[in-house]
């Protein structure tokens, strides 16, 4: 029997799509309103993952800079034909629907092609005929279906008008659709119920491309009878069947604290088996998952923290090296909307760790920089050090979508670099200064304060917390971030 941790992504990858070309494993998620867009992993295994670029990497290929929170980037399904890769995704504020292209999944991706119908939620499929379909939402609420239309690969264009395919369960939320071929027949996999305790995944049969396809009665995967799980909100996966011929199944779901969750909606993978009526139906789902599959044996190389990346778009006059992090341009708080600020983040993908950084600069009034707990530009948590009356300042703040608070202000002595470190747990984060001759706790904030469902009010929250460092205001000279330490506990 062989183990593996779940979940394989840990922290904020949400929706993920999966893939195998011959013994190769790929896989892409959601990254919203950050950028460089739609990370791509590569497993030898299905359980050891290791990004190996980005699908949206070049501002030219697609702007962020007006993607509101929670927004961007939407549900990719990544596919593989012929030789070529495509991932195909909506720009929620933007494009809408569209797909890119490669034949090198490390590299460059093509320009968006852009699709004329769907409202989110694309995915494609190539039949054995030739034929290709692009399946999407469209409605809303308990009025969300599933469409379905014929493309030029190509070029995107339809080639036939979209047809309505499928209502699913009767739930609200029909979403993230997939149509596969498995064994002569045509599948119809969704998710219902919305990205909440009610999520779940669904599936429908049929006998050709546009159905109708028929509702099979049982959910293939959810949690939602099992309310004290520490698993929860499973659903929106993609199947696979890997080069041994098992079926796994990756989704996503949280690992709520109570009913509060920080990290975000996770990846997950899930062994699957078909029934007595060729459904697939997914195992249940721990985090310690036990099962005799030759696949899990292959080794494969993994790597997820300290995975840098920005919010809508990178900063100007930022410098990274094997060593430090350098910015040069300050911008607005952290709480504008607008312009993005100048920050660099990585996932926060452990409840339990501890992330550190030297801080130097030569400190004024007018200027800023930190670490800081990220959600949005409405729910974060600052460390911050500053310039007061001539004293060097460190500040811990908390921002919710409800108020705003300073938690205290410090003075400390000036130093050639001061140290700032968080430590995170399943309940609480603790925040400590060290100018190398002492450590100041300026305060420990609650997890619950700044968790995605105490914040749901004005707008959803799809994305989980990220660390971030960030400068704010007019650089009197350049702010560096060295000796940077992120390690789970």
């Amino acid at each position: 029997m062989t183990t593996y941790q779940n979940p394989v992504l840990s922290g904020f990858y949400p929706d993920p799509s999966v893939i195998r070309v011959d013994e190769d494993y790929y896989l892409v998620t959601s990254t919203f309103e950050f950028v460089p867009g739609v990370p791509i992993f590569h497993s030898k295994n299905l359980k050891d993952w290791k990004r190996i670029g980005y699908c949206i990497s070049r501002e030219s290929q697609l702007s962020l800079k007006d993607a509101e929170r929670s927004a961007g980037i939407y549900a990719p399904t990544l596919r593989h034909h012929d030789g070529v890769f495509y991932m195909i995704t909506t720009d929620v504020n933007g494009i809408g629907n569209f797909y890119v292209k490669t034949t090198d999944p490390s590299g460059e991706w093509s320009d968006p092609i852009r699709l004329p119908y769907g409202n989110i939620d694309p995915s494609l499929f190539f039949d054995d005929d030739g034929k290709v379909y692009v399946t999407a939402q469209e409605g809303e609420a308990y009025q969300s279906h599933i469409i379905q239309y014929e493309i030029d690969i190509e070029t995107g264009k339809a080639l036939t008008k979209p047809v309505h395919v499928f209502d699913g369960d009767g739930g609200p939320w029909l979403e993230g659709p997939h149509l596969y071929k498995i064994d002569g027949r045509y599948l119809m996999m969704c998710a219902s119920g919305g990205t909440d305790v009610d999520h779940r995944e669904i599936i429908g049969t049929g006998t050709n491309p546009y159905g109708p396809f028929h509702c099979y009665p049982d959910e293939i995967l959810t949690h939602r009878d099992q309310p004290h799980h520490p698993i929860q909100a499973l659903g929106h996966a993609d199947l696979v069947e890997d080069h041994f011929g098992d079926w796994w199944m990756v989704c996503l779901a949280t690992r709520p604290n109570g009913l509060n969750t920080v990290l975000g909606r996770e990846t997950y993978l899930v062994p699957v088996t078909f029934n007595d009526d060729g459904i697939p139906m997914a195992h249940r789902v721990d985090e310690t998952m036990k099962i005799d599959r030759p696949l899990l044996k292959v080794p494969s190389e993994t790597a997820q923290l300290n995975d840098f990346f920005y919010l809508r778009e990178k900063p100007k006059g930022l410098e990274i090296s094997d060593t430090f992090i350098r910015f040069k341009q300050g911008k607005q708080a952290l709480s504008a909307s607008r312009p993005a600020p100048a920050a660099v983040f990585t996932r926060q993908v452990s409840r339990d760790f501890r992330f550190s950084v030297d801080v130097s600069s030569d400190f004024t009034t007018a200027m800023t920089a930190g670490i800081t707990l990220f959600m949005n530009e409405f729910v974060h948590i600052t460390l911050s050090l500053t310039r007061k009356d001539g004293q060097l300042m460190a500040t811990l703040e908390k921002k919710t979508e409800m108020q705003q608070s300073i938690i205290r202000t410090q003075a400390i002595p000036d130093r050639d670099h001061i140290r700032l470190t968080v430590i995170g747990t399943k309940s609480s984060y603790q925040f400590l200064v060290d100018d190398n001759e002492t450590e100041v706790n300026l305060g420990i904030v609650a997890t619950e304060s700044v968790a995605i469902e105490q914040n749901n009010h004005d707008r959803l929250i799809f994305t989980g917390m990220v660390i971030g460092l960030y400068v704010e205001g007019d650089l009197s000279a350049p702010v560096q971030f060295s000796n940077i330490n992120h390690q789970r506990l």
